[in-house]
């Protein structure tokens, strides 16, 4: 038996297996039979947009944020605390320190949550819920000069 596909002709037999090829337009279009994913609509196509702008605006209102100034005469302790912040730390908390993956410490909010000096120390060396342990990636003297950067600084 033979039919018209697309203008031009196939054939279309049973097979010797009982397969009945009735109703497949295109025998020799790998796709053919197969269910298609479904297209966007439009609803979620202008939602899918709406939150990449907003995606891509808090991206880059993150990276305008800068690690605020040192005094003028700053020792080297305080050089070395915000170098350390701005490579180690900022990442999660914000370059300003005002948040991020990691909770807020500026605007004396580090002195709340940590009024003593080595508590803070504690968690920077051993770590606690997402943030890991730095006690094999910092020396004691950076921990200490970003300690006093984030309770002098920010």
């Amino acid at each position: 038996m033979s039919q018209r596909v697309g203008g031009a002709r196939s054939v279309v037999r049973s097979g010797a297996m009982g397969v009945n090829l009735k109703g497949v337009k295109n025998l020799t279009d790998p796709h053919a039979g197969i269910p298609q994913p479904s297209r966007l609509t439009s609803r979620a196509l202008t939602r899918l947009r709406f939150v990449l702008v907003v995606a891509v605006f808090a991206l880059a209102a993150a990276a305008c944020a800068e690690a605020p100034p040192l005094p003028e005469g700053a020792d080297a302790q305080l050089v070395e605390g915000r170098n350390v912040w701005q490579a180690r730390c900022a990442t999660c908390h914000g370059p300003d320190g005002g948040g991020g993956t990691g909770p807020r410490l500026n605007e004396g909010r580090v002195l709340e949550r940590y009024p003593d000096p080595a508590d803070q120390a504690a968690i920077i060396e051993n770590g606690q819920g997402n943030m890991p342990s730095f006690s094999s990636v910092l020396t004691a003297e950076e921990i200490e000069a970003v300690i006093r950067y984030t309770r002098e600084i920010l």
